[in-house]
Parts: structure tokens; sequence; C-alpha cells
């Protein structure tokens, strides 16, 4: 395991635990079978690959840009209605990460923390609270509150993705509509 990276291991020999035992995204205690809630931080460790399966986590930023100019890692920009009626794009940059003690939570929900169901679930979520936000407020009351939208957005963003083991670092939005 390097730098910016945590080690989540799925065990396949051990006792098996109760129900009771698991936490509610079914992580187990270290030495038990199943995907342990405690990760491998930095370090280099032997373990048979038949009796184990690590997968490493990375814990950097990733940025995911929602804008017309798609390509890479851009996806197509967000569309919002606003309260009177204006339907207009609006350019995000959503900045995540997955903190070590979160990685065991990423790999039970998606199996792979580079997977494209949590770049859907990213996605969705993303759209979803922006048009939420949109729908509340007067097209020009939106533009002229941008940084109250970035902040409002940022903070229900990171409630609803941690649930998924994802930290939410920074909600930018660049161009609003024509």
């Amino acid at each position: 395991v390097r730098e910016s990276e945590a080690g989540v291991v799925k065990s396949n020999v051990g006792e098996v635990v109760s129900l009771s035992e698991q936490t509610k995204d079914k992580l187990v205690p270290k030495g038990k079978r199943g995907i342990w809630a405690e990760p491998y931080g930095v370090g280099k460790y032997y373990l048979n690959p038949k009796a184990y399966e690590i997968t490493i986590v990375s814990t950097r930023n990733h940025t995911v840009q929602y804008t017309k100019s798609q390509g890479g890692d851009e996806q197509r920009e967000i569309t919002v209605r606003s309260s009177d009626g204006f339907t207009f794009p609006v350019d995000v940059r959503v900045e995540y990460t997955s903190l070590p003690e979160n990685a065991p939570i990423v790999i039970a929900h998606f199996q792979d923390a580079e997977s494209e169901a949590l770049s859907g679930r990213l996605h969705s979520k993303v759209r979803s609270v922006f048009r939420n936000n949109a729908e509340t407020l007067k097209a020009l009351d939106y533009v002229n509150s941008r940084s109250q939208q970035e902040s409002q957005s940022e903070e229900k963003l990171a409630e609803l993705m941690l649930e998924d083991g994802i930290t939410i670092t920074g909600v930018r939005i660049g161009d609003v509509g024509d």
C-alpha cells in the first residue's frame, strides 16, 4: 500500500460473524470473514491471495467537471430550471476523496473505488442537488447568489455522499447560463 492509498481487505477465511456484529455497511472486524472495517495503511503486507483479497483505494482528491466541452473526466453540463420558469446550464466542478477510514465503505458499496456505479451515484446526486436548489429561486437570484449556491450544494452533497464513504472537498460553480 503506497502513499495516498488505503488497502481494503476482504477475507475469505476466518469466523463468520452474525448480522448483529456487522456494521450497517456489512463490514466485519479484522480477522473475521468478510470486508474488514479497518483498512491497511502505507506499508508492505504479506497475505495469501487465496485467503485474502486486497483492494487498493486512492485517497487522493478527484475532480469531476460538468461543462459544455466534454472530454476526459468531464460530464455534460447541468441544466436547471428556476422558479420563474427559465431553463439554463450551469458549469460545475466537484472535488471529492475517500478518506482512508472510509475506504472499506466504498468497497462494500461499489466493489471498486473507480467503478461506474460510484460515478453514476455521484453524477445523479450532483445533478439532483443543483436542480433542487435552482427550483426555489428566480433565475437572476440564482445568478446573483452563486457563492451561496456553492456552499449550499457542497453541504447537501457532502451529507448525501458520506453514506457511501465519499468526502466532498469542494463544489465550484463556473459559468451560469446565457
